[in-house]
This record gives structure tokens, C-alpha cells and sequence, in this order.
């Protein structure tokens, strides 16, 4: 059930609740006897006025709520369809074996905006270690393309073997992580997160 609804749902129990409330002050006389309306006329003639401001402001807030609430449901499946891209998109590039740099923009643009903490705490804690992973892997391959041009300037022994050894390091970190993405995106983690909205 979507968090909307069931704020709906609440939102329901608690104006029925508040309207028991106010017909029980409005039928005080029948429920507790003549002797506390004589003896506080004045409070029955404001007890409607109350009530309806209050339900009235209760009401206003539970409807914004529940609607920013549905906004932020549409744009978190509309987020985590592109997401999911981003992901495949880079599974392809990791796929190739080249040490291609992995762009995260839609995963920095929920965390910058904070819409990552919509999703669920298990879909945070693997993407976080996927673009964990994927930032180290671009930290390798800007390391390997600055190997590469030291030992294009400079070919020495040494810049030959500092650039083998990092290409080693790309391959195997690359390895990993098309496993990690593999088994990711097999789970349908993000498919199922959008299905429940």
C-alpha cells in the first residue's frame, strides 16, 4: 500500500474520530446532565465554530500532505525507470572490458535531492555499494589514462609496468562489478519497489 493511501486511510479514522468528538460536546446536555450547561452557557455557543476551524485546518493540511505525498510516488517510479537504465547502461560498458568511465548523474541527482531516502533501506544499501564501486572504478581508469599518457610522453620500463598493473586492476574491478550489476538487475529490485507504489 502506497504511503498516500495509508495516510488517506488515517487521515479518515481521525476525522471520524474528530466528528465523535464534536457531537459528543454538542450533546453534553443529554450525556452528563443539565448542570455543566448552566453552568458554562457561554462554551456551547463556541464549541461548532471550534470544531468546524478545526476539522476544517485538519483537514486542509491531510489533503496537502496525501497530495505531495502521491507527487513524490510518481517521481520516485519515474526515477528509479531511469535509474534502472542508468544501470543497464552501465552493465554494457562494463560488459566491454575497455575501463570506460560510468556516469552517475541519476544516482547523484536522488542523493544531492534527498529523494534516495523514498526508496526502501535494502535497495539503498545495494545501490550504494554498486556506485561505491563504480566511483572506484573511475578513480582506476583516470589513473590508467594518466599512466597511459606518462608512458606516451615518457616510455620507460616503469610507466609501461605502472600502466600494466593498473589495467590489471580496471579488468578485475570491472569483473566484479558486471557481477555485482548482473545479479543486481536479475533480482528486480528496483522493478519491484516501483510495482508496490
Amino acid at each position: 500500500m502506497s504511503k498516500s493511501r495509508t495516510l488517506f486511510n488515517w487521515s479518515a479514522i481521525v476525522f471520524f474520530a474528530g466528528c465523535a468528538i464534536a457531537f459528543t460536546f454538542l450533546v453534553t446536555d443529554s450525556i452528563w446532565g443539565p448542570n455543566v450547561i448552566n453552568r458554562y452557557p457561554q462554551t456551547l455557543e463556541y464549541y461548532p465554530a471550534f470544531i468546524a476551524t478545526a476539522m476544517g485546518v485538519f483537514l486542509a493540511l491531510i489533503i496537502q500532505e496525501a497530495f505531495t505525498l502521491s507527487k513524490q510516488e510518481k517521481r520516485m517510479v519515474a526515477m528509479q525507470k531511469i535509474l534502472l537504465k542508468e544501470l543497464q547502461r552501465m552493465l554494457s560498458l562494463v560488459g566491454e572490458g575497455k575501463g570506460n568511465h560510468l556516469d552517475a548523474q541519476v544516482w547523484d541527482s536522488l542523493i544531492y535531492s534527498g529523494d534516495a531516502s523514498l526508496l526502501s533501506p535494502e535497495l539503498q544499501d545495494n545501490l550504494f555499494e554498486i556506485y561505491a564501486m563504480v566511483r572506484a572504478q573511475n578513480i582506476e581508469t583516470l589513473r590508467a589514462r594518466d599512466t597511459a599518457e606518462a608512458h606516451r610522453r615518457e616510455p620507460t620500463a616503469d610507466t609501461k609496468q605502472a600502466h600494466v598493473n593498473i589495467s590489471i586492476r580496471i579488468a578485475d574491478k570491472e569483473l566484479e562489478l558486471y557481477n555485482i550489476l548482473t545479479t543486481f538487475l536479475k533480482s528486480n529490485m528496483l522493478e519491484d519497489q516501483h510495482e508496490e507504489k
